[in-house]
């Protein structure tokens, strides 16, 4: 069954005769010689005939497939210089031109709207666009340069550590997946982490309060080190 379906639409057109076919082969083989024997040879190069026509239509019908799901990708990804061949006036033949049709109105129709776009975007409108990304890739620019050159740490405001650069992880001896999910005071000791003065820094954090100071913290191994913030 499985190889039915995947079976060409020529070799299923073309199946139905195989079966008349076969039997005419074996009643010629079985059938005395004389006026039978010829009938059968007669009949047997008519099936034949049909079998080959029938072969030669699957043939057209695929190519037409071929054309028609060639014409709807190129229609779907935007490519309308694609013109299928529509040959002849069968339903084949309106199956192409009707896909042609769609082309042409899904192309005017995209065609319009930008158009409509370049009219609804006034010049200040274009500037400040234009302003924005610029500023949008100068400060991506900033992040980075900052990022490259001093260790940088990313926390949500109840604590949890979401990513570190490796400048970062190279001064605490960790690995990222070490330390991702888990909470700020891994780094610091079990005195400090109860203290008030900790406390009290996560909740200037969380009011938006920002601090500069140096700060000792514990790195992998118990080992301290001093960061600036």
């Amino acid at each position: 069954m499985e190889l039915y379906r995947r079976m060409s639409i020529q070799y299923k057109l073309v199946l139905p005769w195989l079966l008349p076919i076969l039997g005419l082969v074996y009643a010629g083989i079985t059938a005395p010689a004389g006026v039978m024997g010829e009938l059968l040879l007669v009949t047997g190069l008519l099936c034949a005939a049909g079998m080959i026509a029938t072969w030669l239509l699957g043939h057209k019908v695929l190519t037409t497939i071929a054309y028609a799901t060639k014409s709807a990708n190129a229609t779907a990804n935007r490519e309308f210089n694609y013109e299928p061949p529509m040959l002849g006036r069968d339903e084949l033949a309106h199956l192409i031109y009707t896909l042609v049709n769609l082309r042409n109105s899904v192309r005017h129709m995209v065609k319009k709207g930008v158009a409509s776009e370049d009219e609804g975007v006034s010049a200040s409108d274009q500037a400040a666009t234009k302003q924005s990304n610029i500023e949008v890739r100068e400060n991506a620019s900033k992040v980075e340069a900052i990022s490259r050159s001093n260790a940088v740490i990313e926390f949500n405001l109840d604590g949890t550590i979401i990513t570190a650069n490796d400048n970062f992880l190279d001064a605490m001896g960790y690995r990222l997946e070490e330390i991702q999910g888990q909470h700020h005071s891994m780094f610091v000791d079990a005195v400090y982490k109860e203290s008030a003065e900790y406390k009290d820094f996560w909740a200037k954090l969380n009011r938006g309060e920002f601090e500069s100071a140096e700060y000792p913290r514990v790195a992998k191994g118990g080992r301290e080190i001093w960061i600036q913030a």
